[in-house]
């Protein structure tokens, strides 16, 4: 192995979006996914902005805003995009917080994880009838996620140390022995 360095592989197959509702007892995995898209994944706000004074002297703002929205693009004629509509009409109609659902997305091929115990669908997709089967776009909103933006490679032992340093402990299965 050349410098302790490997080739990483994404398994696209392997990125799940699975789905609870607490209200009804449902969970679902998302299945149906367009083919040229999945899931795209947004943060809320940045974590930090800044601005610079006429003087070059920088002040930064810390934001704590830890929403996240997930676009989950879909085949036309997923039956995913049945249990989304209903998700979104049962919102609509219960005040109390009983829509929210809890959604993660994983990759199974890597170490990338979000979560949120109260995700909600903002708005139904625009619809478009043609020729072909088109795309579903549903915006879900995470608020309160939590993420983890990980690779897809198994890191040599410089990666592991830093990452230690950092606070975060590499499964022992993403470690080159």
């Amino acid at each position: 192995m050349a410098n302790g360095k490997q080739a990483g592989s994404l398994v696209p197959s392997q990125v799940l979006a699975v789905l609870s509702h607490p209200a009804t007892g449902i969970a679902h995995v998302v299945e149906g996914y367009a083919s040229d898209a999945a899931l795209d994944i947004e943060r809320g706000e940045a974590a930090w902005t800044h601005v610079v004074g006429t003087d070059g002297f920088v002040s930064r703002v810390h934001n704590i805003d830890e929403t996240a929205m997930v676009t989950v693009h879909l085949q036309q004629t997923a039956s995913t995009n049945d249990i989304f509509s209903r998700l979104y009409e049962y919102d609509k109609t219960h005040f109390k917080g009983e829509g929210l659902f809890s959604l993660s997305v994983l990759d199974k091929s890597g170490r990338t994880a979000l979560f949120s115990t109260q995700a909600f669908i903002s708005q139904l997709p625009n619809q478009s009838f043609g020729n072909s089967v088109n795309t579903q776009d549903w915006q879900i909103i995470m608020p309160y996620s939590d993420w983890h933006v990980g690779g897809n490679t198994r890191a040599g032992a410089e990666v592991v140390a830093i990452l230690e340093a950092l606070g975060y402990q590499l499964d022992e299965d993403w470690v080159i022995n």
